[in-house]
């Protein structure tokens, strides 16, 4: 298949080109992970950034211009991740939420439940929902049952074009990834389940052509499997592969802003789509028909905003009251900062901002020890007067803390689990990367706040058994709290947050847990959100730990280190 690159009003597409002749076209413009994104702009930092909804409309809007025949669909992860998408969701619970009433006025037909669409409960979910169909978007996904095994909400469209001067019906099914009950609170889905997608897209597939859809799109909450998934959370290529009927897939989740192709059982070649978080990079199917009006082929792209487009003034007006409210919050200030809090070498040196975060949480759990990762290599709390936005870049998730007893060989291990990150080095002069293969994303690299202890690269990365948990391990060398070697056999208090406790990144498979078991539970001495409610999440007691402390400092604790040499113990 080739590829034509072209731009157009500051937007760059890879256009694949089958060289056959096209008749007609209707086009599905596809977004996912769009996490809140309505304005050009990162709120951590206050500069403009080519991202949200603003700015992909003056793209649909040109297609529109050009071919009425055009759809426009999400992919999910859509109310969370921004400063004004959490104003709506917690703090603002009246008005109809911002993203559904930009979506609508836009013009979307379909959105597809992601999993960070749970973070907030079903209370919130189905308020937003309801929103969303006052706003004629049809939300989906058909793996995602009731109790009683009824569809939580529609499993599929199908929209009808006429086109030379025939019928062509287009169907999106919607799928969720399975993996919810891993990292949600289970108040967050309470009364649902989610059944794996390759045999739910076996199920549907067939159904929806039998509804006399012509083609099939399926928007798939989901990534590209990968060798460093330890949970089933990404069967976008399985779908692909397994599942006949398909003509062109939406994935998500991973963020990845890549194009991809698989061979059905049929021999068929399968596109697959995948934005970038915001939509910096969001995608597009064309469908084209031959002369007779009759479905001909699919051609699969991806779309990315430059600096040259403009965001659409008619939106940003619309959203505007939601951007104001949104910034009368944000703005407020909550306490002073004596100096920087940052990160910017976070990956691989203790950092002050990783510091703040691990306080809070050992401080709110009343324990020695906690474990947090990056979340972002640009997040920093700034001298000077401290503002709740400040504390929401550095913190972007609503996780909720947990306060877990484990031994300190589970310590050990959660700890070789998480520096399976790194490469193995050969030589001292090697430089101290990720590891290429494994390719483990930033966020699973937890850092330990409360102990000390040496990461010896030299070594190869720890192995697990078949539930996960580690029987080799040699990189941490010299764990030690207050100076003393941990012994394997002490039990210690360690603080996490739900997304970990859960089972989310491996961790607790890696220290011998398993989640939701009855000896998990009773190592379980604390529970943020049992004991403090929406005032538990971690951001929430970042600020309470502003404000109470009205003036912060930051520190250093420098207390790990990675070595390119071998390390005895």
């Amino acid at each position: 298949m080739n590829v034509n690159s072209s731009i157009y009003n500051g937007l760059v597409e890879e256009r694949p080109t089958s060289g056959a002749a096209v008749a007609a076209v209707i086009s599905v413009i596809g977004t996912s992970d769009l996490h809140g994104a309505i304005f050009p702009l990162d709120y951590s930092t206050g500069f403009a950034q080519n991202v949200g909804l603003a700015k992909i409309y003056t793209y649909v809007k040109s297609v529109r211009a050009a071919n009425a025949n055009t759809m426009l669909i999400d992919n999910g992860d859509t109310i969370q991740g921004t400063p004004l998408s959490y104003y709506y969701d917690m703090i603002d619970q009246k008005s109809e939420y911002p993203m559904m009433k930009i979506m609508g006025a836009m013009g979307y037909d379909t959105w597809t439940l992601g999993n960070h669409d749970f973070n907030y409960g079903l209370t919130t979910l189905i308020r937003i929902i309801g929103n969303a169909k006052k706003e004629n978007i049809s939300v989906l996904s058909a793996n995602t049952y009731n109790t009683d095994d009824t569809n939580f909400v529609k499993p599929y469209i199908i929209k009808s074009f006429t086109v030379k001067g025939n019928t062509i019906k287009v169907a999106v099914l919607g799928l969720t990834t399975k993996c919810i009950p891993i990292w949600e609170d289970p108040v967050h889905y309470q009364g649902l389940h989610f059944n794996d997608l390759v045999d739910e897209a076996k199920k549907w597939v067939p159904i929806v052509r039998a509804a006399g859809a012509d083609v099939v799109i399926v928007s798939a909450h989901t990534g590209i499997t990968a060798l460093s998934d330890i949970i089933p959370e990404n069967q976008a290529d399985l779908i692909a592969e397994q599942v006949s009927g398909i003509d062109a897939i939406l994935c998500g989740h991973a963020h990845t802003g890549k194009t991809y192709s698989f061979i059905n059982p049929d021999g068929k070649v399968i596109p697959i789509v995948e934005p970038n978080n915001g939509d910096r990079i969001f995608s597009q199917i064309d469908i084209s028909v031959d002369a007779f009006g009759n479905y001909a082929s699919v051609n699969a792209y991806n779309v990315t905003l430059t600096d040259a487009i403009v965001a659409d003034l008619d939106i940003l007006a619309l959203a505007k009251s939601y951007q104001d409210a949104t910034l009368a919050y944000t703005n407020t200030v909550i306490g002073k900062s004596t100096n920087v809090f940052e990160g910017r070498e976070q990956l691989t040196k203790p950092s002050t901002i990783i510091e703040l975060v691990n306080k809070v949480k050992a401080n709110a759990a009343a324990v020695e020890l906690s474990f947090a990762a990056p979340l972002s290599l640009t997040a920093m709390v700034p001298k000077g007067d401290v503002k709740r936005q400040d504390i929401m870049g550095s913190y972007a998730y609503e996780n909720y803390l947990f306060g877990l007893k484990m031994t300190g060989r589970q310590l050990r291990n959660w700890l070789e689990w998480s520096v399976r990150y790194y490469k193995q080095v050969d030589s001292a002069a090697d430089l101290i990367v990720k590891d290429p293969v494994l390719k483990i994303a930033d966020h699973n690299l937890d850092q330990l706040y409360g102990a000390t202890y040496d990461i010896d690269l030299t070594w190869p990365a720890c192995t697990v058994d078949v539930n996960g948990k580690v029987i080799t391990s040699n990189r941490i060398k010299n764990l030690k709290i207050n100076g003393v070697l941990v012994k394997n056999t002490e039990f210690l208090k360690v603080a996490i947050n739900n997304y970990r406790y859960n089972g989310a990144g491996g961790f607790m498979a890696a220290a011998g847990f398993v989640p939701g078991s009855l000896a998990t539970k009773d190592s379980t001495f604390y529970d943020s959100g049992k004991t403090l409610g929406d005032d538990g999440q971690v951001r929430n007691m970042m600020f309470k730990y502003v404000q109470d402390k009205g003036t912060i400092s930051p520190t250093n604790s420098d207390n790990w280190k990675i070595s390119a040499v071998p390390i005895s113990e």
